[in-house]
């Protein structure tokens, strides 16, 4: 990838630059929009904004919810990499 999402997504310098619709954030995740939509209904889930009929991410909140989603490999487990 050559471009950040930011650039790619930023929706200029107005009011929702470093927004993105579901579309655009299941093309940069690689998944489906239905994914994206269970990802909003997890408890812990993905925050979204809600304006003008559209649901919207933060980049930054799409990222952190990236982040939480990070597992190890238990070390006690045998065969364990």
């Amino acid at each position: 990838m050559t471009q950040t999402l930011e650039k790619r997504y930023s929706g200029g310098n107005g009011l929702l630059a470093g927004y993105v619709s579901r579309a655009e954030l299941a093309a940069e995740w690689n998944c489906h929009e239905r994914t994206i939509a269970r990802y909003e209904a997890m408890p812990d889930g993905l925050p979204f904004l809600y304006i003008g009929g559209r649901k919207l991410y933060r980049i930054e909140d799409a990222r952190a919810f990236m982040e939480r989603r990070i597992t190890t490999p238990n070390p006690v487990r045998k065969g364990a990499a």
